[in-house]
């Protein structure tokens, strides 16, 4: 428990040397290597957003940096991003054109399609009002197995009820393959249930 506790309350920037040891970034012309503190690292992604072959790095909610190789990183301006804190994000090629889409699991949740020359653009999910819910997580995957990827968003109802006071139930979204989302009945919707963290695999 304490070490997934350090994972989510702190950032550091290492780079992997020889025999498997690290050393802190702390190059004061790499923007990554000084990003400010936040109130708290739940949402970080290393993901290749640009197709360039490099993984790029992605803190919640708003702050993007371009790898640019050789341990260089450029900061991505993401000014329509909500700037509040984020929870969990993912990534996937929601509407097919071949780049990296995010969505953004806070209140409300956010989902910024991917435009191919370092912009992003944010997009409706559905015509639901969804922006009370406090999301945790989310999640891509197939489920119905039709090719194009569908999304979870997961709710953390009753967990912490301190911080999370009202409860919601998490939420599927089919994909309908022209770029929109329909939220669709499924056991998700059933019950309330602590759904911190989602993800997905073929178990059967």
């Amino acid at each position: 428990a304490m070490r997934l506790l350090s994972l989510l309350f702190c950032f550091a920037v290492l780079q992997l040397n020889g025999q498997a040891s690290f050393t802190k970034i702390t190059d004061a012309n790499n923007p990554l290597a000084q990003q400010a503190p936040l109130s708290a690292y739940i949402g970080v992604s290393w993901v290749d957003y640009n197709g360039d072959g490099l993984d790029d790095c992605f803190i919640n909610s708003n702050n993007l940096y371009r790898n640019d190789g050789g341990g260089a990183f450029t900061k991505i301006t993401f000014s329509a991003l909500n700037p509040g804190d984020g929870n969990g994000n993912s990534w996937g090629d929601y509407d097919g054109d071949g780049d990296l889409d995010v969505m953004i699991a806070a209140t409300p949740a956010r989902l910024y399609r991917n435009d191919g020359d370092d912009t992003f653009t944010l997009t409706p999910l559905t015509s639901e009002v969804i922006d009370t819910f406090n999301f945790w997580s989310t999640a891509w995957g197939d489920y119905n197995g039709d090719g194009w990827i569908d999304l979870g968003l997961f709710h953390p109802a009753g967990f912490l009820p301190f911080s999370n006071p009202i409860s919601r139930p998490s939420l599927l979204f089919v994909n309908n393959q022209d770029g929109s989302f329909t939220r669709i009945d499924s056991p998700l919707d059933d019950e309330l249930a602590a759904h911190t963290v989602g993800t997905w695999t073929d178990y059967d």
